[in-house]
């Protein structure tokens, strides 16, 4: 079996992710995936542009169009980077992932079976229709946006353990990039906080970055900057890091996200980190359980119990909610992932 995978970001060992500037939200769980497939035997060839300097093992790349016998897609929809009509683009900017893509779909559609994996809900109708029936359209939502589409929800193995756990600095973060989060940050930070006193406050992703897309952000980050502290993107085991040595994360997500049920990496990063997390109230699946559910009448007081935790305690905890996400959730299981894909090709 030769499977053809188009992606817009790396694939490669954890320890091999060092180029830092990147929104590339797939590095924890791609791997995952593909070493799944490398278990059962299946071929795997990349046809997107290859970016990473150190692919993982047993990865193909091909800027053709080769002969493969399924094409799964990880959706990319136009920027000002990748699509040459937007009002704000410029040639030094150029990415040709968008271009890629079209060409893919125009070459294979209709051949071979194809799986499009909808990960930001960006797909359009125009899109829908011109492709029609040759492509099986999905998204990693409990709720899909489209009633046409099929739920995939994201994945992990839950064996993965990225760092022991450890006693933590006094402080919560979140390790993720800023695209359409205000409305969390204000209740779940800035709303309320006063109420961290001595708990320190770190962000860190493409916070500090300017982009034509976001010409708000700098005037919200002086706002912000308040109470929270900001820095730049850094190496992903960095970042996992600075999750393992942090009381918790609060997983902030879209507004549409919670509208759908779309979970992100992000939830299973931490527990791979070995970093307790909460989920905030307006997502309507809480994957560890109501315990974790959080809401910015209380959190802040969770937060200062869960600093007392001994390592025992924390360990307990982040078992917990493994096995909450596991019977909550069977799907999130990358076997199960894998499994369902098989199906519809």
């Amino acid at each position: 079996m030769h499977l053809g995978y188009a992606f817009w970001g790396f694939c490669e060992e954890y320890k091999d992710s060092t180029i830092v500037e990147t929104p590339d939200g797939g590095r924890f769980t791609r791997p995952i995936f593909v070493k799944e497939l490398f278990k059962r035997g299946i071929d795997v060839v990349c046809l997107q542009q290859k970016r990473e300097r150190a692919p993982l093992k047993g990865l193909r790349f091909s800027n053709d169009f080769p002969k493969i016998d399924a094409l799964f897609v990880e959706w990319r929809w136009p920027t000002y980077k990748n699509y040459t009509l937007h009002p704000q683009h410029e040639n030094r900017f150029y990415e040709p992932d968008l271009d890629r893509q079209s060409a893919l779909l125009d070459f294979y559609s209709g051949k071979i079976p194809i799986v499009v994996w909808d990960t930001d809900l960006k797909v359009r109708n125009y899109i829908i229709e011109k492709y029609g029936k040759n492509v099986i359209w999905t998204e990693p939502s409990f709720f899909c946006k489209n009633k046409d589409f099929l739920s995939m929800p994201y994945f992990t193995d839950y064996d993965l353990e990225l760092f022991k756990p450890t006693i933590p600095k006094k402080r919560v973060v979140y390790v993720g990039s800023n695209y359409e989060r205000y409305w969390a940050i204000d209740k779940y930070f800035y709303n309320i906080g006063e109420k961290y006193k001595d708990i320190d406050i770190q962000f860190y992703g493409n916070w500090l970055n300017i982009s034509p897309e976001r010409p708000e952000q700098a005037e919200q980050i002086i706002r912000y900057a308040k109470y929270i502290n900001f820095n730049k993107r850094n190496k992903f085991l960095d970042g996992m890091k600075i999750m393992n040595e942090s009381i918790c994360t609060i997983h902030l997500m879209k507004e549409e996200y919670c509208k759908y049920g779309l979970i992100t990496p992000r939830y299973f990063e931490s527990l791979a980190s070995n970093c307790i997390a909460f989920i905030p109230e307006e997502f309507p699946v809480q994957l560890y359980g109501k315990k974790f559910e959080a809401k910015a009448e209380d959190i802040v007081e969770k937060i200062e119990a869960l600093s007392k935790l001994t390592i025992n305690q924390r360990k307990t905890v982040i078992g917990e909610q493994k096995q909450a996400a596991k019977a909550i959730s069977p799907q999130t299981q990358v076997s199960t992932f894998v499994n369902n894909l098989w199906e519809l090709l």
